[in-house]
């Protein structure tokens, strides 16, 4: 008897991931523009989601409508849409295909074009907090993280606080050798800018090079700028081989080579 239960218990999921598997496709389908044009692609997401009201893929589809209007520049109508993703009952058992963390951060791009920092804090906080990232490698991790403190920065400048701004984007002067802050570094000189004179900026960085600090794990290292902590990795050295003396000379000098450091001295 148990044998029967399980055996039925398997043809349902079966069929269930069968259908699953079906709707994705068929909204995958919808959505690859191809031989399809946008207002034929928008026509065809807003049949489905009318022929399939309760279909665990209405999220999905809503979210590929919202990203039609967006290439139809329709932004009224995206913003509309993505928040329609985020009240949407989502079921876990279609846990890869969620997109209400991409269309709260499509909101808080929104917002934040539009000015409206307030706006764009409220939705970083949901992305950030309220829905989670399906996982990806370490490289995607990094490139959200920065992503991330980036945009906050950027509501936090807009809205005139500058010392939050420090705050947020301090953590991520340096590069973790897995992506480049190119964006992030040059937002927090522009914010130190408007707290700091540059010869201040110069004198700071200067001077905190003098006070680098091991930490552990043993590839991490600590410096100080204007009061806040910012972590360094080095992972080109063996620092067993090394004493404490020699690791933070090597860590002074990525430090050195570093762009936030370039900025500071004034050579970029």
């Amino acid at each position: 008897m148990k044998l029967l239960i399980t055996i039925a218990f398997l043809l349902i999921q079966i069929i269930s991931y069968c259908q699953h598997s079906e709707d994705w496709e068929e909204i995958n389908q919808i959505q690859l523009i191809n031989d399809n044009t946008i207002d034929s692609v928008h026509q065809n997401l807003k049949e489905y989601i009318l022929n399939n009201p309760k279909s665990n893929y209405k999220s999905l589809a809503l979210f590929y409508l919202a990203q039609n209007a967006i290439a139809r520049n329709d932004i009224d109508s995206a913003i509309i849409l993505y928040k329609q993703v985020l009240s949407t009952p989502f079921s876990d058992s279609i846990y890869p295909y969620d997109s209400r963390q991409e269309a709260a951060w499509k909101l808080a791009d929104i917002y934040i074009n539009k000015k409206q920092f307030n706006d764009g804090i409220h939705y970083l906080e949901l992305a950030q907090n309220k829905y989670h990232p399906i996982p990806g490698c370490g490289n995607a991790i990094a490139e959200l993280y920065f992503d991330m403190r980036l945009k906050y920065a950027i509501c936090f400048n807009g809205l005139g606080n500058f010392n939050m701004a420090i705050d947020t984007l301090s953590p991520c002067m340096f590069a973790n050798d897995l992506v480049k802050n190119s964006a992030l570094v040059q937002k927090l000189y522009e914010t130190y800018l408007k707290v700091h004179t540059k010869k201040e900026i110069r004198s700071e960085f200067i001077n905190a090079i003098k006070k680098v600090r091991i930490k552990e794990p043993k590839f991490l290292f600590e410096i100080t700028v204007f009061k806040r902590k910012a972590e360094i990795t080095v992972l080109d050295f063996g620092r067993n081989e090394l004493t404490d003396e020699e690791q933070i000379k090597k860590c002074v000098s990525k430090v050195q080579h570093s762009e936030i450091y370039k900025l500071a001295m004034g050579n970029k």
